[in-house]
């Protein structure tokens, strides 16, 4: 690991996990909420004055030909992304 690379552990505590597990989200309502973090990262980095160049969200999933347990939804975007504080208290609100 190089001196500009750290570990950092993002393993949600059991209690949020099953805190997770009973929220009544339909799965459209998970990639939604996603898709709102990914547009509210853009408009912070615009307030912060630092603009994002051609802001863009990709999404894209596997094909059919993927067995089923190893298919996958992928959200991205090209937004600031996260310190290691905030992704750790993400991971552990």
């Amino acid at each position: 690991m190089s001196n500009n690379q750290k570990t950092v552990d993002l393993t949600p505590t059991p209690r949020i996990l099953h805190i997770l597990g009973d929220i009544p989200f339909q799965i459209w309502q998970c990639f939604a909420e996603l898709i709102d973090n990914s547009i509210d990262a853009f408009s912070s980095a615009e307030g912060n004055g630092q603009p994002i160049e051609a802001p863009t969200i990709r999404i894209s999933w596997s094909n059919a030909h993927v067995p089923e347990v190893d298919q996958e939804v992928v959200i991205s975007d090209n937004g600031p992304g996260m310190n290691i504080d905030a992704l750790q208290n993400a991971a552990k609100a």
